[in-house]
């Protein structure tokens, strides 16, 4: 029997060959017995640690997107500033309090990667 996912795509089967830089993310770990979230955490690191800004300001201006339609979804803190990877652990896991937090961040973290999947018409 086929198991719907809630994901935009199956990570089972991403394929991360590109190491950046190297850091042991957290955010996630609430799901990380039911999933696996080390795949989200390799796509992180095949980025330039500078571009986590962007893909920060990226699920910042989903959220309020999907805080429009769902208000029960909660909106992250507007940042002005450089992040880095402990920074970006830090906030995410912060904004994370239940399992719908994490499904809702790993699909926006897809979505930035994978731009052409579609997420809630977002």
């Amino acid at each position: 029997m086929n198991r719907e996912s809630v994901f935009i795509i199956d990570i089972n089967e991403l394929v991360i060959n590109i190491k950046k830089h190297s850091f042991r993310y957290t955010f996630l770990d609430l799901l990380s017995e039911k999933t696996h979230t080390e795949k989200i955490y390799k796509l992180l690191e095949s980025i330039d640690e500078f571009k986590l800004k962007n893909l920060y300001y990226f699920i910042y201006l989903k959220l309020i997107f999907i805080n429009k339609s769902y208000p029960e979804i909660n909106l992250i803190k507007k940042n002005e500033k450089y992040l880095n990877d402990e920074d970006f652990n830090n906030v995410i896991g912060g904004y994370i309090k239940k399992e719908i937090d994490c499904i809702i961040i790993i699909n926006l973290i897809l979505l930035y990667f994978f731009p052409k999947k579609i997420l809630f018409n977002i």
